[in-house]
């Protein structure tokens, strides 16, 4: 019923030119829908469009398929006649050619009946384009040769037009150099390409695991059908150079001495620079230049070809290590005191400084200054830039002939020492004076001064500001305690009261004391210390407590007065 009733629309639509695209749409879809074109026809059994081309020269063959719904008689003639008769079953293709054999077919048109009834009129001339997949009658175009065209094709219209799918298309890709090269192996997972009908090709102008060098590749790959249809899968590999270039021989800071002109020209090895590509190497300065005092600092940059820079740095410092020059220093200087003004006025030829940078040249006095009494040194100082210093001396050496005046000086002092063997001693001091200039005073003691038993020298020394000086000197003796203590000469320990024991009078004012009996043989009868006629005293016994025999015995009695000692020695009478 749907071939009748395309058969009924083609009928009708004979005002309209015969075989329009707009009938070949409809006739190819089946279906009569003004508003819209048919998605899907038999565009992949169309040939493809590198084996066919367009109606040219007129046709030589025809192959058409019977679209009826029962098995037919189907006649197809040129103006010659018959060029094809028999019984076609529905759905079933015929091939037919002209009357005459290798050429086109006779007349413009071909006729197609069924029956005895005319179905079809096809355009053998070429004049109207026939395209396999066109529709006439009951009958469809499934193959077909013009002389000059060749095979036919299918209409544009009805050849499938859907490109390729690619699947799985690669996004950009970002690869690092290796150290050592400047092109690295860049894999991916490959992309697939698959189409509604069948892929011709599918090629790329880059395969993964390639060789890329540094920057940006395009890859594209291309997915071609049977009709021309045609896909594009693309990403860029981009290969990065991360690695900085390598300077090696480096400099280390090194010092060069500065010249007369207060400069210097350093010279170095100069450094070499590697990198995996391509490097330049560049400097502040070169090997061979002349460097100002101080430090410089040298910079190499090694770039490589994406910017990748390293640097080497070392400083060239110019010292200077001559110190400055002085001539004409002159000798020490001598000059004698002007009493009206107690100084001198001095004058001298003042030095030179020169040095092989800039300098400074200083002094603390300058000639015809005016200088008091005594030695004034005077001093120039050169400095340079670098610190390098160098002084000239000199003396100037104001005298004053002037003697010192002494008056006042104490005679001789002697005095008994107290019972702790000291004696606090004054005196009237001496006075000094002088024309000009100014007396500093050296004593050994003042007025007052405590002084132990014996000589002691007290010394009062004046010194001007020449060094000159003048000394007054006294004598103090200090003289032992008069009557320190009384010795007796006797002990009779009968117990009458009298004599009963060893009395030394005032010998408990003199703690610090050692008393020693010994017999006429040296032997040791009694000893002690801090004898004091009370506690400690001797009573004529031994020391195991018995009284000693009469007779005579010796003493030793010493007593200590801060660093001197008094000693007495004697007998006694011992009366039993």
């Amino acid at each position: 019923m749907l071939d009748h009733f395309l058969q009924t629309i083609v009928a009708h639509m004979k005002s309209l030119k015969e075989n329009s695209l707009f009938l070949r749409v409809i006739s190819l879809c089946g279906v009569f829908v003004f508003a819209f074109i048919c998605a899907e026809g038999q565009g992949c059994d169309c040939p493809k469009i590198n084996t066919c081309g367009a109606c040219n020269g007129g046709l030589i063959s025809l192959t058409l398929k019977f679209n009826g719904s029962a098995a037919s008689s189907v006649t197809a003639s040129d103006q010659m006649g018959n060029v094809f008769s028999a019984i076609v079953n529905p759905g079933a293709s015929f091939t037919f050619t002209g009357s005459l054999a290798n050429q086109k077919f006779v007349g413009p048109n071909i006729e197609v009946r069924i029956g005895i009834t005319l179905n079809a009129t096809i355009s053998s001339v070429c004049g109207t384009p026939v395209y396999i997949g066109d529709v006439f009658g009951s009958f469809t175009i499934v193959a077909g040769q013009s002389k000059n065209g060749g095979s036919l094709c299918c209409a544009t219209v009805s050849m499938d037009n859907v490109k390729p799918v690619i699947s799985n298309c690669p996004t950009n890709i970002i690869a690092n150099l290796p150290s050592a090269a400047c092109s690295t192996s860049v894999t991916w997972a490959v992309p697939t390409a698959s189409d509604n009908c069948s892929v011709e090709s599918f090629t790329s102008d880059h395969a993964s695991g390639e060789i890329f060098p540094l920057g940006s590749t395009p890859v594209v790959y291309t997915a071609v059908d049977a009709y021309g249809n045609t896909s594009l899968c693309s990403f860029s590999v981009t290969v990065k150079d991360i690695t900085k270039p390598v300077i090696t021989g480096c400099p280390n800071n090194f010092t060069v001495s500065a010249n007369s002109n207060c400069n210097s020209i350093a010279t170095w090895t100069a450094p070499t620079a590697t990198d995996n590509c391509t490097v330049s190497l560049t400097s502040t300065h070169n090997s061979g230049e002349t460097f100002a005092l101080g430090s410089t600092a040298v910079t190499y940059t090694a770039t490589d070809g994406t910017g990748n820079v390293s640097t080497c740095i070392f400083n060239v410092i110019v010292v200077d290590n001559s110190s400055p020059i002085i001539e004409g220093c002159p000798s020490d200087i001598e000059a004698t005191v002007d009493i009206s003004s107690c100084n001198a006025v001095v004058s001298w030829t003042s030095p030179t400084a020169s040095d092989n940078c800039s300098i400074t040249f200083s002094s603390n006095h300058n000639p015809g200054e005016a200088f008091p009494i005594g030695t004034t040194e005077i001093k120039y100082t050169a400095t340079d830039l670098k610190g390098n210093v160098t002084i000239c001396t000199f003396n100037v050496i104001v005298s004053n002939p002037n003697e010192i005046v002494l008056t006042g000086c104490p005679d001789e002092i002697t005095i008994n020492a107290n019972q702790n063997g000291e004696a606090t001693v004054t005196w009237g001091e001496p006075e000094a004076s002088q024309q000009c200039g100014t007396l500093t005073t050296k004593k050994s003691h003042e007025p007052g001064t405590v002084f132990s038993i014996g000589t002691t020298s007290v010394i009062y020394e004046f010194t001007d500001d020449t060094g000159s000086s003048a000394t007054c000197m006294l004598k103090v003796n200090v003289l032992e305690p008069e009557a320190l203590f009384a010795i007796s000469k006797v002990v009779t320990p009968d117990g009458d009261g009298i004599n009963d024991k060893w009395v030394l009078t005032n010998i408990e004012n003199f703690v610090n004391n050692t008393v020693l009996v010994v017999d006429r043989w040296g032997n040791k009868i009694y000893a002690a210390t801090q004898y004091d006629n009370e506690n400690i005293v001797w009573n004529g016994t031994n020391k195991n407590g018995t009284k000693v025999p009469t007779g005579t015995y010796f003493y030793s009695i010493e007593i200590r007065l801060q660093d001197s000692v008094v000693r007495k020695n004697g007998y006694l009478e011992v009366i039993q």
